[in-house]
Parts: C-alpha cells; structure tokens; sequence
C-alpha cells in the first residue's frame, strides 16, 4: 500500500515510523533504567542506616573508653581490691555454716537423727547439734567420724545421755578451726 502514495507522503511516513520507533525503544530502556533503580534503593537505605548505626556504636564505645594510660591504671587498680576483698581464703571464718552443717550431715551414722543446730561465730566457729540417737554405739560412732574432720577442732556431748541405753536424746557443741 506505502507504493501507491506520492514520494513526499513515503517519506514522512518512514520519518514518523523512525521516530515512533526511536519513541518505543527510549521508553524501553528508561524502564530498564527504573527497574534496577526501584530495586537498589531500598537496599540502599538499609545499608546506609546500618552503617550510620554501627559509626554510632563506635563513637559510644570510644567514649567509654579510657583515654589515658593512668585513668586505666587506676581503673584496674580498683577493680583488682574489689576482687581480692572477694577472694576465698582457707580459714574457717570464711566457710559459711550451711557448708559445716553439711559436713556435720553427711557424717552422722543411719541410727542417728539431727533435730536442730545453732550456729555461733566468734574466735572459732561453733555449731551446736541436738538430735536424737538409737544406742550409745551411734553416738560415738558419730564423735568419731565428726573428729575424723580436719577442720574440727573440739566435739563435747552434753551429759545427759550417759545413763540411757535407747533412744537418746543428745547436744552436742562442735568448735571447728
């Protein structure tokens, strides 16, 4: 059909195809261009505020920071006497009494049972044990392995289960070391 028309009329045609051509394929590549701009600039922004996060994080921690060698120092100094005033030492003083009356516990032969202790701490720490005992073998049982301890510095009995034979209500003053 473009043969039937004038020369003029052929070529204004053919101008106007190049031109709407050249019009489709620049609308082509501008939304090639806005897909990859569409899909960067969110991840753009998320790396732009986790970097401005982490510079924050930086300077926060640079202020906290000593600067100078003496203020470290001194630092280090002090945080050294807090923990040796936490240090654990051998003495008895420094044994807290749950841990004595569980050695006391954990020595008592089967036909002895412990009714009440008392806890006293002066010069040396002193437990008194109440309890009751099946023979008098029991109770001496127990003295001999409560001494066995080397911690234990005296063990007395009270007097008053001498006379009996069964079922002997007894106290007891432990002084450890």
């Amino acid at each position: 059909m473009i043969n039937l028309l004038p020369q003029a009329e052929k070529k204004q045609l053919r101008r106007e195809y190049w031109l709407r051509l050249a019009i489709v394929v620049l609308a082509i590549v501008f939304m090639l261009e806005m897909f990859p701009l569409l899909l960067f600039v969110p991840t753009y922004y998320a790396l732009f505020t986790s970097t401005r996060d982490l510079a924050d994080s930086i300077t926060e921690r640079k202020a906290l920071t000593p600067t100078d060698d003496a203020e470290l120092e001194r630092s280090l100094a002090s945080v050294k006497r807090e923990i040796g005033l936490l240090a654990f030492t051998s003495g008895v003083q420094d044994v807290p009494p749950s841990v004595l009356i569980e050695e006391i516990v954990l020595q008592k032969p089967q036909g002895i049972e412990l009714t009440a202790f008392a806890y006293q701490k002066g010069e040396s720490a002193t437990l008194q044990v109440s309890g009751v005992a099946l023979t008098q073998e029991d109770l001496l049982a127990f003295r001999r392995n409560i001494q066995a301890n080397q911690r234990v510095l005296e063990f007395k009995y009270g007097s008053s289960f001498i006379t009996q034979k069964a079922n002997i209500p007894f106290s007891a003053a432990i002084s450890f070391k």
